[in-house]
């Protein structure tokens, strides 16, 4: 049993625990400019995106580019070429004359097309499915994309009919 000297040894409060007004309202305040922080850096990541898939829309000629997609197109390409790099790209759109910049913009056509690209040394796919050489490649289709109903492939192709051969072109 305790006795009542030895109660009164042990500390009525520990500093290292104790939550102030102070310290709460301290976290409080952090907290509240953190929340302000937050959406304006959003706001900044959405604008980049958006110039990103602007220039990519100009360089390959598509616009329906998958948001996805682009940003990790983005981020990957921004882990390739670095920050200042990829900002002058994004601020001065339809520079000419450097010959790297050149390079840089066919690198991220090549990458919309092929739904890959290099970062860090390795072969990274962002988008199999939906890269932009299947619609360029319309007879054909994505692996492990089904192409129709179960067997499609079993039946002969589609050949034309003496009316087809004969009739006017449209």
């Amino acid at each position: 049993m305790a006795t009542s000297d030895s109660l009164r040894q042990l500390p009525v409060h520990n500093p290292k625990t104790l939550v102030t007004r102070r310290h709460w309202l301290a976290g409080l305040a952090s907290c509240t400019a953190l929340l302000r922080w937050a959406p304006a850096a959003a706001q900044a990541a959405s604008r980049e995106l958006t110039a990103f898939l602007a220039l990519s829309a100009a360089l390959t000629g598509r616009t329906a580019l998958d948001r996805k997609a682009g940003a990790r197109l983005l981020q990957l390409t921004r882990r390739r070429v670095g920050e200042d790099a990829l900002s002058r790209l994004l601020r001065f759109p339809g520079s000419a004359g450097e010959p790297a910049r050149g390079l840089l913009e066919n690198q991220i056509v090549a990458d919309w097309y092929s739904g890959a690209t290099m970062a860090g040394g390795s072969l990274v796919i962002f988008d199999p499915a939906g890269a932009l050489m299947w619609q360029a490649l319309d007879f054909t289709k994505p692996a492990g994309v089904c192409g129709g109903s179960t067997g499609h492939w079993s039946a002969p192709p589609l050949t034309p009919t003496e009316d087809d051969k004969h009739a006017e072109p449209a």
